[in-house]
Formats: C-alpha cells, sequence, structure tokens
C-alpha cells in the first residue's frame, strides 16, 4: 500500500513481538482481517524475530497489504557479527558509537544498505513502505565520542541522501525519523529538529519522499502538540508539511517515578489472594534446597542473592517487563546453573507458575496505578465520569482528536485486538 491517505488511524506496533510466538502471530493476523493497515517494527526488535513474524503473516495471508514501516540504526545480537564484516570490509566505521557493551548505533549508508536488504528478507517484500532512522539522538546519549549539532545533521542528511536513492531504486516508499526527543522544545541541543529535517530533505530533493516521522504521546508526555518548534507544534509543523505523524508508547507514560501503564487488568487479577499465593514460592524454594542437598553444597536457597531478590519482590515488581528481566536475566540462569543444564519439567513447572504470578501481580501493581490516574483525569474533566469503556480506547480517542493522525499499540493478543477495534 502507498497511498498514505488510506492508512488506519490505529497501526499495531510490533515491538516485543515475535515469529516464535502463536498468540502473536493470531493477534497480528486478526488486527490485519479487521482492517488494521498500518504495521511497525524494527530491524532490532527480537533480533529480527518480529519482521519475520510479519512475514510469515504476510505470506500465509497474500491478500492483506498493510503499509509497512521498519527502522534501522541500533546493533544488537545478530548485528554486532554485521557491523563487525561491514567493519573488516572497510565499510560503515564512520559514525559507529556504542551505547553499551552489548549495543551499538549507526546510520551510516552502508549500514542502512545492509539493513534494508535484510528486512526486505525477513518481511518477504519487494519492498519497504517506509523505512526510519531510529532514534538517531543516540549520537547526543554517550561520552567517547562528542557529536556536535552540526555534524548530527550532516550525517542525518548523508542518510537521507542514500535513503532518496532507495526511493529512486523502488526499493523503499517513503522515508522518515523516528525520535523520542521530537516533541522537546527545540532550545535543546539533543531535540531533532524538524525545521531542520524538513530543510535537510529539500536539499536532497526538491521531490523528496520523506513523510514520517514518529515519536512518544500520551496523556502525560504532550510535547507534540505544545508550540515548541518556533511557536507551532510538532504536530502543526508536520501536517503543513505533508509528513505524517505517527505516536507510539500511548499507554506507558514516562513520569519521574517510573513508567505508568495506562492501561487495567481487573479480569486477570481477581483470582489473587497474597496469603494463600505466598506458597508458590516457597514451594520454588523446597526445590532449590533439594537440589542443593543433592549436589551436597551447603548452606540453603536463601544464601543467594537472586533467591533473596524473590522472596523480597516476586509480588511487587512493576511491570511484565520487570518480571521478564528478573526471570530470563536471573533466576532462569541460576537454574540451568543450579540443575547443570536442564531443569527437570516437574520442578519447570513449578518454576514457571512462580513466574506466571509475578506477572499477574504485577498487573495488579499496574491496574491499582491505572484506576488511581483514571480518577485523576475524571477529576480534572479529561475524561467523563460516564465514559465507561477501556482506558486504551479513551486514550488513543483523545491522542487522535489532539491531531496526531496515527497511534501506534503493541495488540500482541487477539483479545487486546478486541478491545480497541473499533478504533481501526
Amino acid at each position: 500500500m502507498s497511498d498514505l491517505s488510506r492508512l488506519s488511524k490505529v497501526g499495531i506496533g510490533c515491538y516485543r513481538m515475535t515469529s516464535t510466538c502463536r498468540e502473536h502471530y493470531d493477534a497480528l493476523k486478526y488486527a490485519l482481517s479487521l482492517g488494521c493497515n498500518v504495521i511497525d517494527t524494527s530491524a532490532n526488535y527480537m533480533n529480527g524475530a518480529s519482521e519475520n513474524l510479519i512475514g510469515m503473516v504476510l505470506k500465509e495471508h497474500p491478500t492483506y497489504d498493510p503499509f509497512i514501516i521498519t527502522k534501522a540504526g541500533y546493533i544488537q545480537d545478530d548485528n554486532l557479527m554485521v557491523i563487525a564484516k561491514l567493519n573488516e570490509g572497510g565499510r560503515a566505521k564512520n559514525g559507529l558509537i556504542a551505547i553499551s557493551n552489548d549495543c551499538k548505533y549507526s546510520i551510516h549508508p552502508d549500514f542502512l544498505e545492509n539493513q534494508l536488504e535484510l528486512s526486505r528478507g525477513r518481511l518477504n517484500r519487494e519492498w519497504i513502505d517506509g523505512f526510519l532512522l531510529h532514534n538517531p539522538e543516540y549520537y547526543f546519549d554517550q561520552d567517547t565520542q562528542q557529536v556536535s549539532t552540526a555534524e548530527y545533521y550532516v550525517r542525518i542528511r548523508k542518510a537521507f541522501e542514500v535513503l532518496e536513492d532507495m526511493v529512486s531504486e523502488g526499493r523503499i516508499r517513503y522515508y522518515g525519523v523516528s525520535s523520542n526527543t521530537f516533541p522537546f522544545g527545540i532550545d535543546k541541543p539533543s531535540t531533532t529538529n524538524l525545521h531542520k529535517l524538513i530543510t535537510l530533505a529539500k536539499q536532497v530533493s526538491e521531490r523528496n519522499h520523506f513523510r514520517l516521522i514518529q515519536f512518544p504521546f500520551n496523556f502525560l508526555e504532550t510535547g507534540a502538540i505544545k508550540p515548541h518548534h518556533d511557536g507551532v507544534s510538532l504536530v502543526e509543523l508536520a501536517r503543513a508539511n505533508g509528513i505524517v505523524t505517527l505516536s507510539n508508547r500511548p499507554l506507558n507514560a514516562k513520569t519521574e517515578a517510573g513508567t505508568l501503564r495506562l492501561a487495567s487488568y481487573e479480569a486477570e487479577t481477581q483470582q489473587l489472594e497474597e496469603n494463600r499465593d505466598r506458597q508458590i514460592f516457597h514451594d520454588c524454594l523446597e526445590l532449590v534446597n533439594q537440589q542443593l542437598v543433592k549436589l551436597e553444597v551447603p548452606g540453603d536457597a536463601m544464601d543467594f542473592m537472586v533467591i533473596n531478590l524473590l522472596n523480597e519482590n516476586w509480588m511487587r515488581l512493576s511491570s511484565p517487563e520487570a518480571v521478564a528481566q528478573v526471570f530470563q536475566d536471573h533466576f532462569y540462569p541460576f537454574l540451568e546453573h543450579l540443575y547443570q543444564g536442564k531443569v527437570p519439567d516437574d520442578d519447570m513447572t513449578n518454576y514457571r507458575k512462580l513466574y506466571q504470578f509475578a506477572n499477574l501481580y504485577a498487573k495488579k501493581t499496574m491496574t491499582q496505578s491505572a484506576l488511581t490516574f483514571r480518577r485523576k483525569m475524571i477529576t480534572t474533566g479529561v475524561i467523563r465520569s460516564d465514559d465507561q469503556r477501556p482506558l486504551p480506547v479513551i486514550a488513543c480517542e483523545s491522542y487522535l482528536k489532539s491531531g496526531i493522525d496515527h497511534v501506534l499499540m503493541g495488540m500482541r493478543s487477539v483479545k487486546y485486538v478486541e478491545s480497541v477495534k473499533a478504533l481501526f
């Protein structure tokens, strides 16, 4: 699909969606069947498995013709080997920075060429409808190579030049930038300035194909509709220049106290009963102690930091993402070491039950915060007291009314798609 006027108001964001999960496959297929025709992903989402999922669904259901947006810039997982090979051949060396020990970043033309071809293969597409630079502001957020504002826009212009060539070659249709700093005031040096991007695109070609920008927007992060860009808002400036706006993080607002999830899970969490559920942890604790005895390891389970961490926090983790981090990065590796390989199925059933209930308690925490926020929004008149619709529906409808062209939502289950289908 190339007609920007035919895009559904709500798109499906495929962050944390993977080709290995049947639930994600069913959700994406169901959303497409209901008329949701905007899909947003990135080369680094799930190490390419997010793009693989989209390619799989579209190959098996070729009648769907969505507008697919992907992004490039992050270098993680398999892409660390990709960049190493490019560098060995003398390519993509300039403008390469390290974000952390296991993550680098680049929008060098050589790297963008490489990422486009990998994305086209995973998506099983001859062309990409929208190809975006993914958070280029990372050039400002590192210590080893200080980048001036002038150099920042030189790098973006070079990227725009190769992106315009890709359009001429029929490999992409439109290009753009996804930046978390778009909504900030342009008086900040690290803000990605849309005025300057428009100028750069015109310098590359008067008939350029710079048509897409993406940024965070939600009830608490509303910078995109504030007059931060020489007296006009980001949204107004984009619309005046024929640029389509896509907002992300519609239900995950960044606050000083952490992330506020604007969704509630009463139906899923009403089964919880803390006094009873504590036994789930104690059952796991007993299994760990039994394994320690079997291995003749002195002491007990509480001598290990990860067990203490779970004991103190497993019912109080802030989100499913936090639960995943604790279990997948710490607890499960501990178990593999403890059992010296594969954990017996019976034992693993108990450990997975602990994971499941930790997720439910995280959702309970998020629900309490969301309900408190909803009451506050009712008090201030933002939400009507008689509006009983789910908070995600109310929120997205509000964002669209504020002038955002399209809202991207992470619909990872059929149930989630069903709850917001009225917005398509």
